[in-house]
């Protein structure tokens, strides 16, 4: 019997693209057209045993700018930033992050063709 798929628990955010650029961390190259809310909401959407709130994603968002890789007990202490998740779940939300940073980076991911920063926010309403 075939298992039907559900629809994603969220409905993806339209998000502009931000102005400001920086450095890949994964590839080096220049520049990086991906907002952190982009990043956000593609880990949102695949998070694959437990579901991420805004408030989690935005204190593992910050808890990774804290503990760099090369702080002791890394995953433990974001996973006490974030709450209610485990060394583990964030471990794996992390890698899920950076999969989808590296679908984006090769081009296996399209970026919104927005007019205008109006039209995309009126589309998160709906």
């Amino acid at each position: 019997m075939k298992k039907e798929e559900s629809a994603p628990p969220y409905k993806y955010p339209s998000l502009p693209l931000s102005s400001s650029c920086k450095q890949s961390p994964l590839t080096g190259s220049h520049p990086l057209i991906v907002p952190s809310q982009a990043a956000s909401a593609l880990m949102a959407s695949r998070s694959s045993s437990s579901s991420w709130n805004a408030r989690q994603n935005k204190n593992f968002e910050q808890a990774l700018a804290k503990y760099d890789q090369d702080t002791p007990d890394r995953w433990k202490n974001i996973a006490t930033m974030v709450g209610d998740k485990t060394e583990e779940e964030v471990k794996r939300h992390y890698q899920v992050l950076m999969d989808d940073l590296r679908s984006i980076e090769s081009g296996h991911v399209p970026f919104p063709n927005y007019t205008d920063r109006r039209s995309a926010l009126s589309e998160e309403d709906q």
